[in-house]
């Protein structure tokens, strides 16, 4: 749990009556580089509700949420990659709700799930995507170094 003075953020497995707030919270926050995806990763990226459902009722998959209220405001989900690793398939979190530290939480949920499924978590290794513009902005401070 996240207490932001008047923001307190609740972080557990998701229900199956969730799965239309978890996509709403993955278009919403994917909508600002809807442009820098292909169609076919778009859909793979923010995936319909009944696709969240099943990776709910999927006992191998976590799909993790952070509620204020009753409100969805940031999900991720994961499943095991091998005996000794877990892959981050999604993670997003609200637009108005970000930079508040849910993004950090999120993280210490799935390390804390993954401990639960007998994971010895050492640290987390991230591949993010990387828009154009990201990619531009990296190559740029790069050079400058």
């Amino acid at each position: 749990m996240v207490d932001r003075g008047h923001i307190r953020i609740v972080f557990r497995a998701a229900a199956r009556d969730e799965a239309p707030q978890i996509h709403r919270v993955l278009a919403e926050a994917f909508k600002p580089y809807r442009r820098d995806y292909t169609d076919q990763a778009y859909r793979a990226t923010v995936v319909p509700a009944k696709e969240i459902e099943r990776r709910i009722d999927d006992p191998q998959t976590d799909v993790l949420v952070a509620v204020w209220g009753t409100d969805v405001v940031g999900t991720a989900t994961v499943v095991p990659l091998d005996e000794s690793s877990i892959y981050v398939k999604s993670m997003a979190v609200a637009s108005g709700f970000q930079g508040k530290g849910i993004a950090l939480e999120l993280l210490k949920s799935i390390e804390q799930a993954a401990r639960l499924r007998g994971y010895t978590v050492s640290y987390t290794q991230l591949r993010a995507h990387e828009t154009r513009h990201d990619l531009v902005c990296r190559l740029l401070l790069e050079k400058k170094k």
